[in-house]
């Protein structure tokens, strides 16, 4: 990857992590809504 390849002073890998976590956190909501639980694996 270019080392000067950036997005408003941001580089690509950190706007990668970003979009991940924002489906991360949609997936998250939606699931929530279908099941009414927060999380399969730990019990809140």
């Amino acid at each position: 990857m270019e080392n000067n390849s950036t997005y408003m002073g941001h580089d690509n890998v950190l706007i990668h992590v970003i979009e991940h976590d924002i489906v991360a956190t949609l997936d998250i909501l939606y699931e929530h809504s279908k099941t009414g639980k927060w999380s399969d694996v730990i019990n809140v």
